[in-house]
């Protein structure tokens, strides 16, 4: 057993590039449910995941976390087997089951050798037709994950985490409601029990295998797991960007003790099916996600020396959700690095990137691009991605393409209309003294 195990650990961790001309059998059954087979005999391996149209977003209002523990919990008992035996079951023949909520889908999956294919589609069929979903299984995990959420109580960083998001949107949208120790408390398993129902529907869903397998004959495999399943109702993506429900407001979270506060700041951005989306990411690197060669980086810590590190984001969900900027100083350098930060932005919405910038950081991202799939469960994530957007496979070919099409002109026009300093919120974790002047100081700048 235990040989099978490290042969299946070892086997799965290697390295499996699908060929361009790989064999690969594709179908829409009646139910809506997508069929996708890919044969890779790199390895005697296979990835099978299904991707289930609901996760973060749809969480009920005052239960978020529902999501994220009905994936868990699928995976404790299945079918006619608890999760001791399917645990049992599992570990026999070297496999690893997946369970992950996101923020618009969740994916249920197994990763096995290829010589238990049928056991894996069998299992994985259980974990999303029959979960048990039993009350035992659920109270072990709830308390894991109120236990989780007390642990992070005393990081700066998940306060501002959990404070933000809920001023920028509101509860009243999914990207306002965050995780916190009284969603969790609240959820009961027939919570669970609800939304996995909803969530298992043909309408979005993707079922997918990768590996040492006949194409064919696993799409068959595969529709005859899940043709049962009901169509449901085709999900929504949003593409509107909300507006920010608390622009130039400042939340202060008292954390005495602290010879740092910790600053997230933000506003709504784009989402990933914004025409714009390539543009915003070249901008944004060059503004705060490339690390030491950034603007911001450049500015706030290797020329001021005010902070360790400090970064921007932008969404990767096709749902519009946060741009915002993250660092830590000193409490008395925060006004300064506050101002320093407000003044980088500026700059740049007025100046742009240069030639050098943005060539810089497309090179950088289409080799980033090629070190996430390299491993087929990768690959796997990413073709269930592209596919649930509607971008089709083909964007696994067109990324490296649209990356190159960005120009300097392009991701000046982004870095104005979605990075700029106007309409930001801002959230200062740290002591009451550091984070009130900081306070007052941001509410009178003009």
């Amino acid at each position: 057993m235990a040989r099978a195990f490290l042969t299946a650990v070892f086997i799965l961790g290697c390295v499996i590039v699908m060929p361009v001309s790989a064999s690969m059998t594709q179908k829409t059954m009646p139910n809506g449910m997508r069929i996708l087979a890919v044969e890779d005999h790199a390895q005697p391996a296979v990835i099978l995941r299904v991707l289930l149209p609901r996760g973060e977003n749809d969480d009920p209002a005052g239960l978020a976390g529902v999501s994220d523990l009905a994936a868990e919990l699928a995976l404790k008992g299945a079918g006619d087997r608890d999760a001791d035996a399917l645990a049992e079951l599992v570990d026999e023949h070297g496999m690893e089951l997946v369970g992950e909520s996101y923020a618009e889908y969740t994916i249920l999956g197994c990763n096995a050798l290829s010589a238990h294919f049928d056991t894996a589609i069998s299992i994985l069929r259980d974990v999303v037709r029959a979960p048990l979903l039993h009350k035992k299984e659920f109270d072990l995990l709830k308390d894991q994950a109120v236990a989780g959420i007390k642990a992070q109580r005393s990081s700066p960083s998940y306060l501002a985490a959990i404070s933000l998001p809920p001023a920028v949107f509101g509860l009243d949208l999914p990207q306002g409601r965050v995780k916190t120790e009284k969603s969790v408390q609240a959820i009961q398993v027939e919570d669970i029990r609800k939304f996995h129902q909803q969530c298992v529907q043909g309408a979005g869903a993707i079922a997918l295998c990768i590996g040492d397998i006949d194409a064919p004959a696993a799409a068959e495999q595969l529709e005859h797991a899940f043709r049962d399943i009901p169509p449901g109702t085709p999900p929504t993506l949003p593409a509107d960007i909300p507006k920010n429900r608390a622009p130039g407001q400042v939340i202060e979270v008292e954390k005495e003790g602290l010879s740092q506060t910790t600053v997230l700041i933000g506003k709504p951005g784009l989402g990933r099916l914004s025409a714009q989306y390539y543009s915003t990411m070249v901008a944004n690197y060059v503004l705060g996600a490339g690390g030491f060669v950034s603007r911001l980086m450049a500015a706030v810590r290797a020329k001021e020396g005010k902070t360790y590190g400090i970064r921007s984001a932008i969404a990767s969900s096709a749902t519009p959700d946060l741009f915002d900027i993250k660092f830590s100083t000193r409490n008395e350098e925060l006004i300064p690095s506050l101002k320093l930060t407000m003044e980088v932005m500026k700059a740049y919405a007025n100046e742009g990137p240069t030639d050098t910038e943005v060539a810089e950081a497309k090179e950088f991202y289409k080799g980033y691009f090629f070190l996430q799939t390299e491993t087929p469960g990768q690959r796997a994530a990413k073709m269930l991605v592209f596919l649930f957007y509607g971008l089709g496979l083909e964007e696994m070919d067109k990324y490296p393409g649209k990356i190159d099409a960005v120009t300097r002109a392009s991701a000046h026009a982004a870095a104005r209309e979605f990075l700029t300093a106007d309409g930001l919120t801002y959230c200062l974790v740290g002591p009451k003294p550091a984070i009130r002047e900081a306070g007052e100081y941001l509410r009178q700048k003009p």
